[in-house]
Parts: structure tokens; sequence; C-alpha cells
């Protein structure tokens, strides 16, 4: 074999390292970046703090731990499972997004309120009291 040949095999074996390499800080950075996502999710401050439970079997003053993204509803696989007749199946999401806390409505039959107003989408603050059908509750520190 020439000498230009065993060059160009070298140059295609180090190019091809180098991608390999690239590719692996790739994807190292992107798991990191999820997973801190992940845990800011968890992280949340807040819990919601029955005051109607209605039909849930829940007491007033039951509280539930929330997460970056909370979804409500009478369907099992719901964050929180409220299981009245007058809530959907996937009724409703709580978001925690830079520093605030926002109520979503997913489409529900008997929409949300936010302190006693029906809302689609509504920024929501410590101590407001937020509707899912007949069921109230309210977001605490």
């Amino acid at each position: 074999m020439s000498v230009d040949v065993l060059l160009f095999w070298g140059r295609v074996a180090f190019l091809v390292g180098l991608y390999c390499f690239l590719a692996f800080v790739v994807l190292a950075l992107t798991r990191d970046l999820r997973s801190r996502s992940a845990s800011e999710d968890e992280a949340a401050p807040g819990e919601l703090v029955v005051i109607d439970p209605a039909g849930t079997g829940y007491r007033p003053n039951d509280a539930f731990p929330l997460r970056g993204e909370t979804l409500l509803g009478r369907a099992p696989d719901n964050t929180i499972a409220l299981m009245d007749d007058t809530v959907s199946g996937h009724h409703g999401r709580l978001l925690y997004r830079r520093g605030s806390w926002q109520v979503e409505d997913l489409k529900s039959t008997n929409g949300i309120t936010l302190n006693g107003r029906k809302v689609e989408r509504a920024r929501v603050e410590y101590g407001d009291i937020v509707g899912f059908g007949s069921v109230t509750v309210k977001l605490v520190k």
C-alpha cells in the first residue's frame, strides 16, 4: 500500500471518530437538559387543598402536592383523580412555568372556575379558589 492510501484512510478514521465524539456530547447534553426540566417539574411549589369535595370521597382540608404539570379529572390516569359526576375524565391542568401557576380547561363539560368566575385559561395565585365541576380546591404554598 502506498503512503497516500494510508493517509486517506487515516483521515477517514479521524473524521469518523470526531463525529462519534460530537454525537456523544450532544446526546449527553440532551439527557442532562431533560433530567433538569423533569426535576423542575417535580419540584413545583405548592399544593391543592380541598375546600368542597362534592362526591369525590375526599374530606375538606385534604391536600395534594403539585408537579410542574398536574392533570385533574375523573380518569384514573390523572395526577389527581376527582371522582365526581360533575368532573370530566380529563377536566383541567395546572401548569407551573417561569415562577407562576396557570390553570387550563381541557374542554371539560362543566368548566373551570377561578374565584367564582368561569375561565378557560388563567393565571392562578396562592390563595385562589379553583373549581373543577362541583369540586373546589385552594392553591396554597
